[in-house]
C-alpha cells in the first residue's frame, strides 16, 4: 500500500523476447516500488530459469479514465440525491 491506495496487478504478458520483456497491466503503475520490481524480477528468474536480462513493463489498465469518469458522475448524482424512506410504509 502507498498513501492507502492498493496495487493490483491484473495480469502479465510477455511483450518481447530479446531481451525478455514482461508488460504488467495494474490499476496504477506509480504504486510499484522499487523493491517490488526487483521482488517480481527475482520470482520471474527463479520461475522460468532466466540468466539473462530481463525488462519489466507498467502499464495502467485500458479504459481507466473512463471508470474514474464514470465513478465521478455517479457519485455527483448520489449527492444530488435526497435522501428518502427505506420503505413505502415508513
Amino acid at each position: 500500500m502507498v498513501s492507502g491506495r492498493t496495487l493490483k496487478i491484473y495480469y502479465v504478458a510477455q511483450i518481447a523476447e530479446g531481451p525478455p520483456t514482461f508488460q504488467f497491466i495494474c490499476n496504477n503503475p506509480t504504486l510499484v516500488a522499487d523493491h517490488y520490481k526487483r521482488y517480481l524480477l527475482n520470482q520471474l528468474r527463479d520461475t522460468f530459469g532466466l540468466k539473462v536480462p530481463v525488462r519489466l513493463k507498467f502499464k495502467e489498465r485500458p479504459g481507466g479514465k473512463a471508470r474514474k469518469a464514470a465513478l465521478g458522475r455517479y457519485r455527483a448524482a448520489k449527492a444530488r440525491q435526497k435522501p428518502g424512506r427505506l420503505h413505502k410504509g415508513e
